[in-house]
């Protein structure tokens, strides 16, 4: 049995891994910029600024292709990539992010096995 190596950090630039080394790669992509955090946790989400944030977040997404690249040229051939990915809501509208990012995944090689959705047992409601 061979050694193993964990790494922890920015999966858009992995150069301590060769090609098709990694035989798991755990990676949980940002949904949105920092700049749009603020306003997501202050809950007060302004009719006027949905689309200006729909697109933003939209173009976020796009952007995270270099990091599935670098996934997929250190993933071993019968590795394994687990990815926790959502949507984000604003208001009442909801900006699909996992399938940006599923799409992403698929465009560079990698294949959809699962999917799984989970949900707390008991929610509460502010």
């Amino acid at each position: 049995m061979g050694s193993t190596e964990l790494f922890h950090g920015n999966s858009a630039a992995m150069s301590e891994v060769g090609d098709r080394e990694a035989n798991l790669i755990i990676a949980c992509p940002p949904y949105f910029p920092d700049s749009i955090e603020p306003v997501l946790r202050s809950g007060k989400i302004s009719n006027d600024n949905i689309e200006r944030m729909d697109a933003a977040i939209r173009s976020f997404a796009y952007d995270q292709r270099p990091v599935f690249e670098e996934c997929f040229r250190v993933l071993a051939t019968d590795g394994t990539m687990v990815v926790q990915t959502r949507d984000v809501r604003l208001a009442h509208r909801l900006v699909g992010v996992e399938s940006i990012h599923r799409s992403l995944i698929e465009s560079v090689g990698l294949v959809l096995v699962s999917k799984h959705l989970w949900r707390p047992e008991f929610t509460t409601k502010k």
